[in-house]
């Protein structure tokens, strides 16, 4: 007992390091977001300043995180308010991990909870989200311990209040996390038949929440009604892909747009109605990227760093496809790990159906997730057992089987000049035409320029398409080259052309290995050297018929 409560202690110990270095040493990063964020919580709007009547919604205005923005970058004023905001937020972040699990350990073993503590402290996607302002550390660093509780819930009543409150202040935060806490307590109560403590859980978290809602009101503007429509919206862009939008209805005063919900209807309507294999591979893409995916984090400012962040992209996926396996063949052990883990993926699915397929938005509910996986290989009566191998199997034949939802979208093309290649197995492409070949990749802005060709033969011209809003082409596919394809291999051969600047260049998703491999640079021995991806593949896909 005493070992493990030391090594508990410089598990612990490393993991404040992990934290708090990056934190006083890497670039803080700043997106359009965080800045408003910033500018909001200065200013008080959406506590106790109105949102000005003329400024243009951007995002939900989220007052519970506002109001923690503006005291946490005022903590430290020695480092800037940039720098202090990060310092928090990484600190809360390794006190969450550490607080649960020390209450895993008592609730499950400490076994359990040292595993967790490790786990946890490796997935340096959570840590590297505290190097943004942005609210997703804050939200996980809450959402975290709920999840925890939720394994167990509590029996006694007193408790109950406590707990709805964690859940109304991260409603705050981030809604769709909030709402995630309480469907997982109340499936913890369910399965035990709690159904007087699930109730009263309800009734103090929804009153709590119209409440906040209520006080709120008069000074979020047109951000009452958290800008729904324009979150619906977004998420229903063609992979996620905002310029494929367009102009975008203006948002009425209520915030929920009768026009914005249109044109969500139409957009889903138009990637409902595409032919078959492009329909279910962008349904795919949408259910499961977030959950798979990964966000771009530069990690060069540590030589260190960098090589701890490349093992993490490798093993992250495998990790969570084992936390998935554990955690759903823990039915026949626990059916509370069953029944929170069941309620969390199916949650997750939605969330990138509804509002977009992005990691960074998936990134809270990782951490419980794997907990659950934990927590199942020490689940009574016998270990993890035949089911969690063969569910684990299962996962990694069908992510191999549809690698573009473990894709990476941060490839890209930074310069005019710059020749990327793909080689396509023999026998990848339809046999006979007509046939239709799909390659992501999209321009930001300006004028960067590409052409696409197979084997010496030009496929597609960006000059004769200037504008080009979709994240992918579409081009069809010559006889010869699928005659060609029946017996060998073929080079697809991408080159940039036209302007490129820090605004504007060409952005593409990688596959990253062993799930696609086969793309490379020429004159250059990593693919993405801007983005720091040495290796993959690039997202294509072929199939038979002319579009």
């Amino acid at each position: 007992m005493e070992g493990r409560r030391l090594i508990f202690v410089l598990v612990a110990a490393a993991g404040l390091v992990l934290y708090l270095w990056p934190a006083l040493r890497a670039p803080v990063v700043l997106w359009s977001d965080s800045r408003l964020d910033m500018a909001w919580a200065e200013q008080g709007i959406g506590l106790w300043s109105p949102f000005p009547a003329t400024a243009r919604e951007v995002h939900p205005i989220k007052p519970g995180y506002l109001l923690f923005l503006r005291g946490a970058m005022g903590a430290f004023p020695w480092a800037g308010k940039e720098r202090s905001a990060v310092i928090v937020q990484s600190f809360l972040l390794w006190a969450s991990i550490l607080g649960s699990s020390l209450l895993l350990a008592r609730r499950r073993g400490s076994a359990a909870g040292l595993m967790s503590c490790a786990v946890l402290f490796s997935l340096l996607r959570l840590r590297d989200s505290a190097s943004a302002v942005m609210s997703e550390p804050l939200a996980a660093a809450l959402f975290l311990p709920l999840g925890v509780i939720a394994l167990d819930p509590p029996a006694r009543r007193r408790s109950i209040p406590v707990a709805a409150l964690a859940v109304v202040v991260l409603f705050q935060v981030r809604p769709n996390v909030g709402g995630m806490a309480l469907l997982l307590l109340l499936a913890g109560w369910s399965v035990r038949k709690s159904w007087r403590q699930a109730l009263l859980m309800t009734i103090l978290v929804g009153g709590g929440v119209v409440l906040c809602w209520v006080a709120t009101r008069p000074y979020a503007g047109g951000e009452s009604g958290r800008a729904t429509a324009g979150v619906l919206l977004f998420g229903s862009a063609e992979y996620y892909w905002s310029p494929s939008l367009g102009a975008w209805p203006e948002a009425e005063p209520d915030g929920l747009s009768t026009a914005r919900l249109r044109r969500v209807a139409s957009n889903w309507s138009r990637s409902l109605h595409l032919p078959a294999a492009d329909r279910a591979r962008e349904l795919r893409w949408r259910a499961l990227h977030g959950l798979f995916g990964l966000e771009y984090y530069d990690a060069r400012w540590s030589a260190l760093y960098r090589t701890l962040e490349k093992i993490e992209r490798t093993v992250g996926i495998p990790l969570v496809l084992a936390a998935i396996a554990c955690s759903l063949a823990a039915g026949r052990r626990d059916g509370v790990i069953l029944a929170c883990a069941g309620s969390l993926l199916l949650y997750v699915v939605l969330q990138d159906l509804l509002f977009g397929s992005s990691p960074r938005l998936i990134l809270p509910f990782l951490p419980v997730l794997l907990v659950m996986g934990v927590v199942a290989l020490f689940a009574k009566r016998g270990g993890p057992g035949w089911e969690c191998v063969a569910t684990f199997c299962v996962l990694v034949l069908f992510l191999a089987a549809a690698p573009e939802c473990a894709s990476w979208d941060w490839g890209q093309i930074e310069k005019t000049g710059v020749t990327l290649e793909q080689r396509i197995a023999p026998r990848s492409l339809p046999q006979t035409s007509p046939a239709t070949l799909h390659v992501r990749i999209a321009p930001t802005a300006g004028s960067a320029r590409w052409t696409l060709s197979a084997e010496g033969q030009v496929l597609y011209r960006s000059a004769d398409e200037p504008d080009h809003p979709r994240p992918l082409l579409t081009v069809p596919l010559p006889p010869e080259l699928l005659r060609r394809n029946a017996t060998e291999s073929i080079l697809l051969r991408l080159t940039s052309s036209g302007e490129y600047s820090s605004t504007s260049y060409l952005l593409f998703p990688v596959i990253p290995r062993p799930w696609r491999s086969g793309a490379s640079r020429l004159l250059d021995t990593r693919l993405s050297p801007a983005t720091d991806v040495d290796a993959g593949g690039l997202d294509w896909w072929a199939h038979s018929g002319d579009r």
